[in-house]
């Protein structure tokens, strides 16, 4: 599970970690939440995982990441991935 603080909410990112998500064959979804972070949970194979781990932290150019967590979880099987707005 990865928790994401920042200037990250109308600038596109959600939909850039989706397009990112396709590209490294990941499977999950990202979520706002109340609080104003974003929640992101990924699957997929580690090499992949850390690719596509790299790429949200850099960011679209117009996102400003404050803060990154990230925590393993229990892996669960999900086909595709989500985003809700």
């Amino acid at each position: 599970m990865v928790t994401i603080h920042g200037a990250i909410h109308g600038v596109g990112f959600k939909y850039y970690v989706s397009k990112m998500a396709l590209i490294h064959k990941m499977s999950g979804y990202i979520k706002n939440e109340a609080n104003g972070a974003i929640t992101l949970k990924a699957s997929g194979q580690d090499k992949d995982i850390d690719n596509f781990l790299a790429d949200v932290e850099e960011g679209n150019g117009l996102s400003k990441i404050a803060c990154i967590s990230i925590e393993e979880v229990p892996y669960v099987a999900e086909e595709g991935f989500k985003a809700f707005y």
